[in-house]
């Protein structure tokens, strides 16, 4: 699967993200596929653990246990998959991390 964001916008106060994204192999019926999206930037107030999307602590932990950049986060330490005390990185952390939810499909004429 490919995604590519063709419109966004990010709001710095508060660190959330939205736009339009095109998706390709996702579905073979539909391709492109087009989505809005809204997301937040993982910070001190959007933590690891999502608060809304119908998700759960396992279910984050496993999603971010797949990424590299939280790999590197958290070798080498003992959290036992508690993503209440995993810090945040802070913005000189190579990667930045996202949770994003699509909307809507965007129908293409």
């Amino acid at each position: 699967m490919v995604c590519i964001n063709t419109s966004q916008k990010y709001n710095p106060a508060d660190e959330t993200i939205n736009g339009y994204m095109k998706t390709y192999g996702l579905n073979g019926s539909v391709d492109p596929l087009q989505t809005f999206f809204s997301g937040e930037i993982v910070n001190k107030e959007h933590g690891w653990i999502t608060k809304s999307y119908n998700s759960d602590a396992q279910i984050d932990y496993n999603h971010w246990s797949r990424l590299e950049g939280f790999q590197l986060l958290v070798k080498d330490k003992n959290y036992e998959k508690d993503l209440s005390v995993i810090p945040v990185p802070d913005e000189k952390y190579p990667y930045k991390f996202m949770r994003w939810k699509g909307m809507s499909a965007v129908c293409l004429f």
